[in-house]
């Protein structure tokens, strides 16, 4: 089983091949153990941005108010 996801080849994106495989097993063991599958661009989540918390009292109204 893990020679043919080996031989799936690796994962392409807009032909742009990545290291990563395209099938990767993991078991449960795995998984307690905080293992997790290898993604492209998934390293530390830079892809998103958090907004800016606010502080401050919010003025505006709520939906019944």
């Amino acid at each position: 089983m893990t020679k043919e996801a080996k031989n799936a080849g690796h994962i392409k994106i807009d032909n742009v091949e990545f290291s990563q495989d395209k099938i990767q097993i993991l078991t449960v063991e795995d998984l307690f153990a905080d293992k997790k599958p290898q993604l492209p661009f998934s390293s530390d989540n830079t892809t998103f941005k958090k907004a800016q918390r606010n502080e401050g009292k919010s003025v505006s109204k709520g939906l019944f108010d």
